[in-house]
């Protein structure tokens, strides 16, 4: 039922069904999320890689400016080896997907900050644990990725 408070707010601004809940409901909502988020899409599920694989895959696809002709992971691959439907050499790409797919990705990505799984029996949950998903992937999250580089090995410096 919490729910309904984030998906009132990004619909009409507001909610006044927030104010339902305490503090310390609000803490344990977040504490149940994070459970299930680790246990359901990160290190806690041994497919929580495979399911943020196809994400990586295209990110180096498209790094290394080669279409992908074949994929035992969630790539299609005949659209990622289509250049009309997975162009290379772009200067800005928008890929859409679900916050799940974000920790899966970041999971397949191995960020090691949030490897270790929050805690089952903690309560009140600990301030300071790593993995709390309000702060990786909060509602309407997007996950950047951008490559910086030069033009040359020896740049100019630009005045």
């Amino acid at each position: 039922m919490q729910s309904i408070c984030a998906y009132e707010n990004a619909y009409i601004g507001m909610s006044d069904f927030c104010g339902l809940f305490t503090e310390d409901e609000w803490a344990g909502f977040e504490n149940t999320l994070d459970m299930i988020y680790w246990y359901d899409y990160a290190y806690g599920n041994p497919t929580g890689r495979a399911q943020g694989l196809g994400y990586v895959q295209e990110v180096l696809a498209r790094l290394q400016h080669q279409y992908i002709s074949a994929s035992n992971s969630s790539v299609n691959s005949t659209l990622d080896n289509n250049p009309s439907t997975f162009p290379l050499d772009q200067k800005f790409y928008a890929d859409f997907s679900h916050d799940d797919i974000i920790v899966s990705a970041l999971t397949a990505m191995s960020m090691d900050y949030f490897r270790s799984a929050p805690s089952l029996t903690q309560y009140p949950p600990d301030p300071n644990r790593n993995f709390i998903l309000s702060h990786i992937t909060p509602f309407g999250a997007r996950l950047m990725t951008e490559t910086i580089g030069c033009a040359a090995a020896d740049p100019k410096p630009v005045e």
